[in-house]
């Protein structure tokens, strides 16, 4: 395992301030600030740096006789009422390569603090007219 220049600083019971635990601790803020991920939140007007969070997971789509299908994702609590978070989708390759994937709202053009809904559609050109099997769905959303 791979060492750090962080290392973790305890106080005993009725332990006397040091200067060594002092600058240790000072020396593991600097690296915490080295090391955070910086991210960038920029859509819908809204631009900032601070409190920006990552949700992902994959989404499971059933077989359908139909050439287009839907799945809803749903964030919980985890983003900011009023937050657009900005997500991007990508198909597990099962074998069915003519599948487009696009993102819609639950209840609007766009997803939003509550989810998305997942739409997948085959491409007739491609001979495949229906969904034949279940197909996996990577997503990545990032909002506040």
């Amino acid at each position: 395992m791979a060492t750090t220049p962080y290392s973790p600083v305890t106080w005993g019971d009725n332990e006397p301030v040091f200067t060594k635990k002092l600058n240790k601790m000072a020396q593991n803020d600097q690296w915490l600030y080295e090391n955070t991920p910086r991210m960038l939140y920029k859509a819908q007007g809204v631009a900032r740096t601070q409190g920006v969070k990552i949700a992902s997971g994959i989404a499971t789509v059933h077989p359908d006789k139909d050439t287009f299908n839907r799945d809803t994702i749903y964030f919980g609590s985890f983003f900011t009422v009023g937050c657009r978070p900005i997500v991007v989708v990508s198909l597990i390759n099962n074998g069915e390569a003519y599948i487009h994937l696009s993102t819609h709202g639950i209840s609007g053009q766009f997803p939003d603090h509550r989810g998305f809904e997942l739409h997948g559609h085959t491409d007739k050109r491609s001979g495949l007219n229906v969904f034949t099997r279940t197909y996996y769905v990577s997503w990545i959303a990032v909002g506040y």
